[in-house]
């Protein structure tokens, strides 16, 4: 993995719930990203408890709740956990490609991350049963530039994505083939049908909810073609 322009990008969110994560890869080329290096953006007098984000866990059960507070009068600013109590830097960290459940009153609002853009692909582990990915990127990414790894003699639909609504419903299911010997590679609708180019596109952070079968499964987003 390697890396190079330093700069910093927003996921939109949206009235209701939306999974999105960082746009960015950690310029000191962790693996993780802390949960106090993304901010929440779009707000002009403060914020107070506007917007919070919850982790989801293999069945789309919403974990412990964090708050975004903004309150420049009481110098208060960062996340809170359910106690009030400031979220600690290491407390909670993401893997890279990792989304949150981010609950927000409308689409003026987004998260913001900072880092460096990745130049090569980007992996993220799967996992039995639901993970909620996002693009790692500030840029859009389609869905047929975006690959399963992690077998070896070929897949026949042992992953599949979705979108979630903002209620948390998910949508249209497109799953994973690639089986060498009929010539089939890519993403599928529930028609069989392959998906076109242009059909799903990603914005930079916006997150799709991934089925796998097990953990030798990873999800990789294409890294960014730097002119």
């Amino acid at each position: 993995m390697s890396w190079n322009v330093v700069g910093y990008s927003s996921a939109t969110l949206r009235a209701g719930n939306k999974g999105a994560g960082a746009c960015f890869i950690p310029v000191s080329g962790s693996k993780t990203i802390d949960l106090n290096d993304i901010k929440v953006v779009g707000y002009v007098d403060g914020c107070e408890g506007d917007v919070y984000v919850q982790q989801l866990d293999r069945y789309g059960r919403a974990q412990e709740a964090f708050t975004w507070y903004d309150l420049p009068e009481d110098e208060i600013c960062g996340w809170f956990d359910g106690s009030d109590e400031p979220v600690e830097v290491g407390a909670v960290t993401l893997a890279i490609g990792d989304a949150l459940w981010v609950n927000a009153p409308d689409a003026d609002y987004g998260i913001q991350s900072a880092g460096q853009v990745p130049t090569s692909d980007v992996a993220t582990a799967l996992r039995a049963g639901n993970k909620l990915v996002s693009n790692p990127t500030p840029v859009d990414v389609d869905l047929v530039n975006v690959v399963v790894s992690g077998y070896e003699d070929g897949c026949e639909g042992d992953v599949y994505v979705q979108q979630l609504d903002r209620y948390g419903r998910a949508q249209e299911a497109f799953t994973w083939y690639d089986l060498p010997e009929d010539d089939i590679y890519g993403w599928f609708n529930g028609s069989d049908e392959p998906v076109e180019e242009g059909a799903i596109v990603l914005a930079p952070g916006e997150s799709l909810w991934v089925n796998a079968i097990s953990t030798d499964y990873s999800i990789v987003f294409p890294g960014v073609a730097i002119k």
